[in-house]
């Protein structure tokens, strides 16, 4: 499929934050991408596991996926202090991610599809950008930096990554993930649509239940959902990657400034009447 947007829609306000997810969102990840997340999570545990072959550490981890739906929650589960028990799953995040930019030094990132141009048009027209992720602040930093030199238009004030939310709670577990993301944007506290002036952009459909309850155009990046098939809290879906979501912020903001273009130039003549032409 071509990589655009399946409707034309318009938001009902003026988008000035676009929130990007990054793995999956700004770079399409490659086929092995699980076959390199194992393999780091097991560079990550070798050193535990000095007697155990990789085979082994391999199984650990994926009985730790089923019971726990986390990679490594099987392996801090025993600790009895919440900090000691969270520390030590940070530090296990943290070397995870660290292999695993080890790995993906070649071939992972495909530089054709790097948003890079698109989102340097969004800054130009004065429209803020965020990345929102999931991944921690090593490996968002380091894929940036590697797709396409993205990292020239984030940095700490505007990555928001999952270790900054208590519990390591995610986009679709509750409001805290948003509340906090919205909180570091300095966006104002609303009764409603306290997301109103943003974009969410992901690859993952449930992650933007929450955002278009606060109000977001939400966008969703994929090549198997159509539009029959698409749930009311997704807006738009455009194909292969972020430029399309880009082009449909694009799209809504330019009617907007059209609208408002129109209303300015409408003059009434001394009768009241619109005599524009």
């Amino acid at each position: 499929m071509q990589d655009n947007t399946i409707s034309n829609y318009i938001h009902d306000h003026v988008i000035e934050h676009v929130i990007f997810d990054n793995d999956g969102t700004l770079y399409p990840e490659p086929a092995n991408v699980k076959d390199k997340h194992m393999q780091a999570a097991i560079m990550a545990l070798n050193p535990r596991y000095p007697h155990c072959s990789d085979d082994e550490i391999r199984d650990m981890i994926k009985q730790s996926q089923k019971e726990y739906k986390s990679s490594f929650g099987m392996f801090v589960a025993e600790i009895e202090c919440p900090e000691d028990r969270h520390n030590e799953l940070m530090r296990l995040r943290d070397l995870h991610y660290e292999c695993l930019s080890r790995l993906a030094f070649k071939n992972f990132f495909d530089q054709s599809a790097s948003p890079a141009p698109e989102i340097g048009d969004l800054r130009i027209k004065g429209v803020n950008v965020h990345v929102a992720t999931h991944g921690n602040l090593t490996w968002t930093k380091f894929s940036l930096e590697q797709n396409g030199g993205l990292s020239r238009f984030f940095n700490d004030t505007n990555i928001f990554t999952k270790d900054e939310v208590p519990d390591l709670a995610g986009k679709n577990e509750g409001t805290i993930f948003y509340e906090m993301l919205m909180n570091k944007m300095a966006l104002p506290e609303a009764n409603e649509g306290r997301g109103r002036n943003c974009a969410m952009v992901e690859d993952t459909a449930k992650n933007l239940i929450e955002a278009k309850r606060l109000g977001m155009m939400t966008i969703l990046i994929s090549d198997t959902m159509n539009e029959d098939d698409k749930p009311d809290y997704i807006d738009v879906i455009v194909r292969s990657n972020a430029k399309g979501a880009i082009q449909a912020v694009n799209l809504s903001n330019l009617q907007h400034e059209r609208t408002a273009a129109q209303k300015f130039t409408a003059k009434p003549d001394s009768t009241g009447q619109d005599i524009s032409p």
